[in-house]
C-alpha cells in the first residue's frame, strides 16, 4: 500500500517539508476527460514561481493514484506521462500535486481513497465524488439522489477564489445573509449524516466547489 500523508494546507509546509510545489484540480475552458495533459486555468505561480524549474518534478493524479515525471509546462498545462492509477489520465476534477518527496497526499483531509485503501474501522464501505455550484447563489445539493452514509468529509476546491458553504437547503454563501459552514480553499468539513443528498452546497462565484468523501 502507498503510504498516505496528511498535511496542512500552508504553503510553506507545502514546500519546505513535503516539498509540494503546487496543488489543484483538471478543470478550465479545455479541460476534458481521459485526457493526456492536465489543464488547470489557475494561477501556476501561486505557489512555485519558476515554471521552468517544475519540469522534472512529478506530478501526482491523487484521484486516480497515478503519477509522472513533468516533461513541460506552460502557464496552464502540464504534460507528463502517467502510470500506477486507475485510469492513469486526466479527468474532470481530478486534485493533482506536484511535488518531489511525496508519495500521495491529502490537502488538509483524509487520505484520497484507492483501489488498495479500505474503510476506516466501523464502516463498510467508502466512496467519493465531487460537486461544483454551477450559479453562484443557487444552492445545490451534493448528490442528486439518496445515497446512505453515516459520515462525510468534504474539502473546498484548491483553486477556489472564495468561499463556499456547506448545509442544509436553506445554505446561502453570499455574506450578507450568509447561513452553514464557509469554507475557505482546502478547508475540510466532518460531517456525520445519514444521506448524502441532505447536505447543500452553495458558492460566493460560480463554479467552484468541493471534492468528498464518504463512508457508510
Amino acid at each position: 500500500m502507498r503510504e498516505k500523508i496528511r498535511i496542512s494546507d500552508k504553503s510553506k509546509v507545502l514546500s519546505d517539508v513535503f516539498g509540494v510545489f503546487y496543488t489543484g484540480t483538471h478543470k478550465g475552458e479545455n479541460a476534458v476527460d481521459n485526457a493526456s495533459v492536465l489543464t488547470d486555468m489557475g494561477n501556476r505561480r501561486k505557489l512555485y514561481p519558476f515554471l521552468d524549474e517544475i519540469v522534472g518534478k512529478t506530478i501526482y493524479n491523487l484521484t486516480d493514484g497515478s503519477s509522472g515525471v513533468i516533461t513541460g509546462i506552460t502557464n496552464n498545462t502540464v504534460t507528463a506521462t502517467l502510470a500506477g492509477g486507475t485510469g492513469d489520465d486526466w479527468d474532470l476534477n481530478d486534485l493533482y500535486v506536484i511535488g518531489e518527496r511525496v508519495l500521495n497526499v491529502a490537502i488538509g483531509g483524509p487520505p484520497v481513497p484507492g483501489a488498495s485503501m479500505p474503510p476506516p474501522d466501523g464502516y463498510d464501505t467508502i466512496a467519493d465524488g465531487n460537486k461544483d455550484v454551477t450559479v453562484a447563489g443557487t444552492r445545490e445539493p451534493l448528490v442528486g439522489s439518496a445515497t446512505p452514509c453515516k459520515k462525510v468529509d468534504i474539502q473546498a476546491n484548491g483553486d477556489n477564489t472564495d468561499v463556499i458553504v456547506i448545509g442544509a437547503n436553506t445554505c446561502v454563501a453570499a455574506l450578507v445573509g450568509r447561513r452553514g459552514i464557509p469554507l475557505l480553499a482546502f478547508s475540510t468539513y466532518t460531517l456525520m449524516i445519514e444521506d448524502l443528498a441532505d447536505v447543500n452546497i452553495d458558492a460566493v462565484v460560480s463554479g467552484e466547489g468541493c471534492t468528498f468523501v464518504y463512508y457508510e
